[in-house]
């Protein structure tokens, strides 16, 4: 989802499914970090959470690179501080092709969600109480997978809702589909900093909290916000200096008649 890292002696690197993954040492203590309210429960709630975590990170990555694979393209995985991201190549030039495969990744997110409902209506029909570590894990996962699978289909690049905005704009026949989603990326993410600023200085706006069923942004998701901003205004700025003109990545007219 966010950045590259470059490697370490570290890194944790592996296959699975014959696509190479690679995690990051700073995974660890960020999600760790995240996690910290845990240790209230004990140190083994905190592990579960990195876990849990790990895993569902991994399988979001695992949905973007199976999906550019069915596609003909070489995927790797790599887990960083603050999410992670796959990569493959060549890109489709299909903008059609470019969306499922970043809508891939969020959906795996949302069926995990519903696969953990599952779970839990089954052992509940079952009369079968989970332990207490189970049950905890299947609560980190819940939690993880709905509010991170939401949170990424914000329309802010480099997110995967960011990502989707550009193909949807293409395959709309936008000329300018980089201008189009750097601006909206501004507009949201500019707004949720705000409202974050100003949340975190006492203010309150019931409006906006009930249509985020009473979430309010902490410190680091304003600051994650107020960065998203900054640097689709950095993005917005370099593609309005381009002299070379936009077009629709589809179009199979030539350069030098677009």
């Amino acid at each position: 989802m966010i950045g590259d890292a470059p490697p370490t002696s570290f890194d944790l690197k592996f296959r699975l499914f014959r696509i190479p993954v690679r995690v990051h040492p700073l995974f660890w203590l960020i999600m760790a970090l995240l996690g910290n309210w845990s240790l209230q429960l004990g140190v083994e709630y905190l592990l579960i959470w990195v876990a849990c975590g790990f895993v569902s990170i991994l399988l979001h990555e695992m949905g973007h690179a199976v999906a550019a694979r069915v596609y003909g393209a070489y995927s790797t995985i790599t887990l960083v501080a603050f999410g992670g991201f796959a990569a493959y190549s060549p890109v489709p030039r299909k903008a059609w092709k470019r969306l499922l495969i970043t809508a891939a990744g969020p959906a795996v997110n949302f069926a995990l969600v519903g696969l953990i409902l599952g779970i839990e209506v089954t052992l509940r029909a079952a009369n079968v109480a989970p332990s207490p570590h189970l049950a905890m894990a299947l609560f980190y996962l819940f939690v993880q997978n709905l509010v991170w699978g939401i949170f990424n289909l914000f329309p802010i690049w480099p997110l995967d809702g960011g990502r989707m905005l550009r193909e949807l704009c293409a395959l709309g026949g936008s000329r300018k589909p980089d201008i189009i989603t750097h601006t909206v990326s501004i507009c949201v993410a500019g707004f949720l900093a705000l409202w974050g600023i100003l949340t975190l200085t006492g203010q309150r706006f019931p409006a906006i909290e009930a249509l985020f069923y009473g979430f309010r942004p902490s410190i680091m998701m304003t600051m994650f916000f107020a960065l998203f901003a900054f640097e689709n205004y950095q993005m917005l700025d370099y593609h309005k200096r381009q002299r070379r003109a936009y077009y629709n990545e589809d179009d199979d007219t030539p350069p030098w008649r677009r």
